[in-house]
């Protein structure tokens, strides 16, 4: 499709300091376990293709999405945030960057 639909992102290594501190330190029964960026499937597409130099390629007028998906997720991690500290997220396109480089590293020497 048209890439419309947008999508919570968090680096892993937020993702899991998250969770622990959530287990360790959380006082609340359920939490969402998010970060701070938020992009269409389209933008993803685009930083990737801007990081490897590779063509983005969409099809032409198809903005259906992908039958039985919101259009929109978007998660609040405000309160793990403001009940934990958690305020430095390692932003999108850097983590994008180091899990390129990393996969370039391990998969293709």
């Amino acid at each position: 499709d048209s890439g419309a639909a947008v999508r919570g992102f968090c680096y892993m290594s937020d993702g899991i300091e998250l969770i622990l501190r959530a287990l360790l330190d959380g006082t609340q029964p359920v939490y969402n376990i998010a970060g701070r960026d938020n992009l269409s499937i389209r933008e993803l597409a685009e930083v990737i293709c801007n990081i490897t130099g590779a063509d983005l390629v969409l099809p032409p007028n198809d903005d259906l999405g992908v039958k039985g998906t919101p259009m929109d997720v978007r998660l609040d991690a405000s309160l793990i945030e403001s009940e934990l500290g958690k305020t430095d997220f390692v932003p999108f396109e850097e983590g994008m960057r180091r899990t390129i480089k990393w996969w370039k590293e391990t998969y293709y020497g």
